[in-house]
């Protein structure tokens, strides 16, 4: 898993770079991208069907982090805590 995510030998990272100094890998160095991992459909999914609650969320726009109001909203019959991430405040 660390191959992707750095441009040279894993053995060369732990050996002069791992607790030493920075290692920049820029994304057209390493050999695929992130798809996999995380897509745009696996984030719909999770904002639009799981229920995800602060604070283990947080949304961020042109680089700039929103502030909770932006997305959140009560969730479910009687919700009064501002928790719950807010499908139609983020479309």
């Amino acid at each position: 898993m660390l191959s992707r995510c750095i441009a040279i030998d894993p053995r060369v990272f732990a050996a002069e770079y791992w607790g030493l100094k920075p290692l920049l890998s820029t994304s057209d160095a390493l050999p695929r991208d992130f798809g996999d991992l995380l897509s745009a459909d696996m984030v719909d999914e999770l904002l639009a069907e799981r229920g995800v609650r602060a604070p283990f969320i947080r949304l961020a726009k042109e680089g700039e982090v929103l502030s909770k109001d932006a997305y959140l909203g009560a969730g479910g019959f009687g919700a009064e805590i501002a928790d719950q991430v807010d499908s139609a405040k983020v479309l």
